[in-house]
């Protein structure tokens, strides 16, 4: 999610259950509604929030239950605490994006569960190392070796049509 989402964020977006909940995001930056999906330990943690926050409809928010504006102080402390430098809440969005597509993670999945609308821009968010690049190479190696090893190598045509290849 993004900063601006994530200090918007009101009580009655939320859906919590036991095996996780989502978020309704109403109006995004790119202008769609879209759902951000969690998981059982951010479910958790939000229900631990909103149950220690019961003033105001926003799930995050200052002494007197009105939105947040900014967290600047907040996170400049934080990160000067843990010893990070240069590290922008933004560059979040990023790492989670790269984390998500090493985890093989659809391109299009992490499009829709970051709310991006083309590839160019989900793109710029996924950094695959030299490293993750080898690692998709040899999946696809080792699912070849295995489709030779049963004869089953074929070769999908434009028209949709499975034409079968020679194995040398």
């Amino acid at each position: 999610m993004r900063k601006g989402e994530i200090l918007s964020l009101k009580k009655s977006d939320i859906v919590l259950g036991d095996l996780g909940g989502y978020i309704s995001l109403k109006d995004t930056k790119n202008g769609d509604n879209r759902k951000v999906f969690l998981t059982v330990e951010l479910t958790e943690f939000l229900k631990n929030t909103i149950e220690d926050n019961p003033y105001g409809e926003y799930v995050f928010s200052d002494i007197w239950g009105k939105e947040l504006v900014t967290i600047h102080t907040s996170w400049e402390g934080t990160c000067k605490r843990a010893g990070i430098k240069d590290l922008k809440f933004h560059d979040l969005r990023h790492t989670f994006c790269t984390r998500m597509a090493h985890l093989g993670v659809s391109p299009f999945t992490i499009m829709q569960v970051v709310g991006h609308k083309d590839t160019k821009t989900a793109r710029r968010y996924t950094n695959p190392t030299d490293e993750h690049m080898l690692s998709a190479m040899s999946k696809v190696s080792r699912q070849f070796s295995r489709q030779q090893e049963k004869n089953e190598l074929t070769v999908k045509t434009n028209d949709g049509n499975n034409k079968a290849m020679l194995a040398i």
